[in-house]
Protein backbone atom coordinates (compact mmCIF):
# COMPACT_ATOMS: atom_id res chain seq x y z
CA UNK A 1 0.00 0.00 0.00
CA UNK A 2 1.32 3.53 -0.49
CA UNK A 3 1.07 6.56 1.77
CA UNK A 4 -1.98 8.78 -0.11
CA UNK A 5 0.82 12.25 0.83
CA UNK A 6 3.85 11.14 0.24
CA UNK A 7 3.56 7.62 -2.23
CA UNK A 8 6.29 5.91 0.30
CA UNK A 9 5.47 1.77 0.30
CA UNK A 10 7.17 -0.03 3.35
CA UNK A 11 7.80 -2.69 1.52
CA UNK A 12 9.91 -0.97 -1.53
CA UNK A 13 12.08 0.17 1.73
CA UNK A 14 12.01 -2.87 4.04
CA UNK A 15 11.31 -6.05 1.55
CA UNK A 16 8.94 -8.55 2.67
CA UNK A 17 9.12 -7.25 6.69
CA UNK A 18 7.00 -4.07 5.32
CA UNK A 19 4.59 -6.02 3.19
CA UNK A 20 1.19 -4.75 3.76
CA UNK A 21 2.12 -2.34 6.40
CA UNK A 22 0.39 1.70 6.38
CA UNK A 23 -0.80 2.85 9.19
CA UNK A 24 -4.84 4.44 8.90
CA UNK A 25 -5.78 8.05 9.45
CA UNK A 26 -9.27 8.86 10.68
CA UNK A 27 -10.45 11.88 9.07
CA UNK A 28 -13.06 12.64 11.65
CA UNK A 29 -11.54 12.03 14.47
CA UNK A 30 -12.67 8.92 16.69
CA UNK A 31 -13.84 11.56 19.54
CA UNK A 32 -15.59 13.52 17.55
CA UNK A 33 -17.88 10.92 16.03
CA UNK A 34 -18.60 9.89 19.00
CA UNK A 35 -19.54 12.83 20.21
CA UNK A 36 -21.76 13.05 17.55
CA UNK A 37 -22.88 9.01 17.80
CA UNK A 38 -21.77 8.18 14.70
CA UNK A 39 -21.37 4.87 14.31
CA UNK A 40 -20.65 3.92 10.53
CA UNK A 41 -17.37 4.74 8.75
CA UNK A 42 -17.46 5.96 5.16
CA UNK A 43 -14.29 4.24 5.10
CA UNK A 44 -13.38 5.74 1.47
CA UNK A 45 -14.20 9.37 2.58
CA UNK A 46 -13.42 8.95 6.53
CA UNK A 47 -10.02 6.87 6.40
CA UNK A 48 -6.60 7.38 4.25
CA UNK A 49 -3.92 5.61 4.86
CA UNK A 50 -0.56 7.50 5.68
CA UNK A 51 2.98 6.63 6.33
CA UNK A 52 4.32 6.72 10.14
CA UNK A 53 5.81 10.45 9.32
CA UNK A 54 2.94 11.78 7.20
CA UNK A 55 0.31 10.58 10.03
CA UNK A 56 2.50 12.00 12.71
CA UNK A 57 2.92 15.24 10.65
CA UNK A 58 -1.18 15.74 10.24
CA UNK A 59 -1.36 15.52 13.99
CA UNK A 60 1.41 17.70 14.60
CA UNK A 61 0.45 21.19 15.85
CA UNK A 62 -3.00 22.71 16.91
CA UNK A 63 -4.98 20.83 14.31
CA UNK A 64 -5.46 18.60 11.73
CA UNK A 65 -4.14 18.83 8.34
CA UNK A 66 -5.83 18.06 5.51
CA UNK A 67 -4.33 15.39 3.10
CA UNK A 68 -4.12 18.23 0.50
CA UNK A 69 -2.46 20.77 3.03
CA UNK A 70 0.20 18.17 3.96
CA UNK A 71 0.85 16.97 0.18
CA UNK A 72 1.40 21.16 -0.30
CA UNK A 73 3.49 20.97 2.08
CA UNK A 74 5.53 18.05 1.03
CA UNK A 75 5.60 19.11 -2.60
CA UNK A 76 7.01 22.50 -1.17
CA UNK A 77 9.72 21.01 0.38
CA UNK A 78 10.67 18.82 -2.52
CA UNK A 79 11.03 21.76 -4.80
CA UNK A 80 13.32 23.41 -2.37
CA UNK A 81 15.10 20.77 -1.99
Amino acid sequence: MKCQVCGFVFEERYGSHGTGFIEVHHMVPVAEAARRRKRKVDVRREMAVLCSNCHRMIHRGGRLLSLDELRLLVENAARRG
